[in-house]
């Protein structure tokens, strides 16, 4: 509903989730990709960000973003028909 309502408000909107996910990262086996300093960097910043947005008191980390007034996009992507990629009703297919 944000991003919608920013649209209409003529806002651009921008999803910033790489932070998120490698917070998320560091919880598990994936963490290794890290070095020990980068370990150690995003979970100050984790720590700061919960702080900041009480995830941490069972709260979830679900979107960061940023919303301001920009200029017209320089390029749009196109989009395919729905019925391209999407079948109602039918068996999915043996891969």
């Amino acid at each position: 509903r944000v991003w919608l309502r920013a649209t209409a408000l003529g806002l651009a909107f921008e999803p910033v989730t790489s932070l998120v996910h490698m917070f998320e990262m560091l919880d598990g086996s994936a963490s290794t990709m890290f070095s020990s300093r980068e370990r150690e960097e995003l979970r100050a910043l984790r720590a700061r960000f919960d702080a900041v947005f009480q995830a941490a008191h069972g709260g979830t980390r679900l979107m960061l973003f940023r919303v301001g007034f920009a200029g017209s996009p320089s390029a749009r992507s196109t989009r395919m028909p729905l019925e391209a990629v999407l079948d109602w009703g039918r068996p999915a297919m043996a891969a």
